[in-house]
């Protein structure tokens, strides 16, 4: 008797490309990143560390430590200990047994299988670091001034150092853009003395739940 041709079941991404996504994501850790990091010789104390990258991109630093591996930018004595026994033809179970790590700190420091990653240019690393340096810049600048007459063009300059960064309010994303005296989120205007009233809220213990509130609160970190 014929079998009828199976049908599998449909995908529920058809568009999914995880190869493509896995180097959009190595492509943006090594931008922010910047400066390479190896453990055996000296790093600007000034560059992004892999814990900040993390935060910028909102994902653990186990993954921002692959994503970074991967793209050649990140090596340490037990990254290069843990590739050379899987080059050697160790199973990922006898690098366990050998290094005492767990199963998924191993595969961390293990590099996503190569593809050809479209790793950013000079200009988007510069273009990345500015834009990075400035943010850091803002927030510090703005918690140094808290009590001092300029305190609200300190959080005004952080609204713009932020502009283009994605949020993240529930589970939904979101990123903002500035007009003049006012920022624009999800074509929802807000303007300049909302924003400062919100922040002396939050200042005076207040719990402002809103895209808002989750702007403040990653400025007030």
């Amino acid at each position: 008797m014929k079998h009828k041709n199976r049908v599998g079941r449909p995908r529920l991404k058809p568009d999914y490309d995880r190869t493509s996504e896995i180097e959009d994501l190595i492509f943006t850790a090594v931008s922010l990143f910047n400066i390479p990091y190896d453990d055996r010789q000296p790093r600007d104390d000034d560059a992004p560390s892999l814990n900040e990258v993390a935060e910028e991109m909102e994902i653990t630093t186990v993954k921002t430590r692959k994503l970074l591996i991967s793209g050649g930018v990140y090596s340490t004595e037990l990254s290069r200990k843990v590739q050379e026994m899987e080059k050697a033809g160790m199973r990922i179970e006898e690098i366990v047994e050998k290094t005492r790590l767990k199963q998924s700190s191993v595969y961390s420091y293990l590099p996503y299988l190569k593809g050809a990653y479209k790793l950013p240019d000079p200009t988007l690393y510069a273009e990345q670091t500015r834009r990075f340096r400035a943010r850091k810049k803002a927030v510090a600048e703005l918690k140094d001034r808290h009590g001092y007459p300029n305190e609200m063009d300190c959080l005004w300059n952080c609204v713009i150092a932020f502009e283009g960064y994605r949020f993240v309010y529930g589970v939904e994303p979101f990123k903002y853009t500035v007009n003049e005296s006012s920022i624009l989120i999800h074509n929802k205007k807000i303007d300049r003395e909302t924003i400062e009233k919100a922040y002396k809220a939050v200042l005076g213990g207040k719990l402002v739940s809103s895209e808002l509130g989750c702007i403040l609160k990653r400025f007030m970190q």
